[in-house]
């Protein structure tokens, strides 16, 4: 069975190259020459090399990622992907790649928010005001937590946005992830005046994944998760 898995291999290697689609999202995915790194990227990339086929990465929005997953009929993949109920019929998932860390708030430093302070005081007190991008992207068990918090909406898609506000005042925090707060608290050239808080209570983090057409043979999709092992 191994030795039929490796010709398939080589086959498949001299005759396609796997297209792999992402977005950059740094840390997670950062574009770097000619391939990706970052905590999502480096163990995805170093799988990928290990089946010894061809492949080939194309940068593009998650959006655009979805129409090709929906209309093209080919053998496409990309990594990164949360699991996503309207795509399930479409595409097959590998095991995953990273699990996020739950989310926390970037906050003005002037605020006395502890760290691990519990979502519940959030609630209770309802004393800072939250900043949420008008396209969220939230699951439902966030949604629930932020229809109890008093609220300011705005008009960006932008982590990076979102960060530039808290530091001039024009809101109170903003849920970010762990991952994201600490790169930030790091690099933005706002971090003098803000600082990135974890929050007790928060839902846990998703899975991000490889995900793949149904076109692309299973057997590649296994022993990519072998290699994450």
């Amino acid at each position: 069975m191994k030795k039929l898995f490796l010709l398939f291999l080589l086959m498949y290697s001299a005759l396609n190259a796997l297209e792999i689609y992402y977005e950059a999202n740094p840390p997670f995915i950062k574009k770097q020459n000619n391939t990706i790194s970052g905590i999502v990227a480096d163990p995805a990339i170093k799988a990928l090399d290990k089946l010894n086929i061809n492949y080939t990465l194309h940068e593009e929005p998650l959006k655009n990622q979805i129409v090709y997953m929906k209309t093209m009929d080919s053998e496409i993949c990309a990594i990164g992907w949360f699991k996503n109920d309207e795509m399930n019929d479409l595409v097959n998932y590998s095991d995953s790649i990273y699990k996020d860390k739950p989310l926390g708030i970037i906050t003005q430093k002037k605020y006395k928010i502890e760290e691990n302070t519990h979502i519940d005081k959030f609630i209770k007190e309802r004393k800072y005001r939250v900043m949420i991008k008008k396209q969220h992207g939230f699951d439902k068990e966030m949604i629930s937590i932020l229809n109890m918090l008093p609220k300011k909406i705005v008009n960006t898609n932008k982590d990076h946005n979102m960060v530039n506000l808290i530091a001039k005042r024009r809101g109170d925090y903003t849920f970010i992830s762990y991952e994201k707060g600490k790169m930030f608290e790091q690099k933005h050239k706002y971090r003098s005046r803000f600082k990135f808080v974890q929050i007790a209570g928060m839902p846990e983090g998703k899975d991000r994944y490889l995900v793949c057409t149904k076109n692309v043979d299973q057997s590649i999709i296994e022993a990519f998760n072998n290699n994450l092992k």
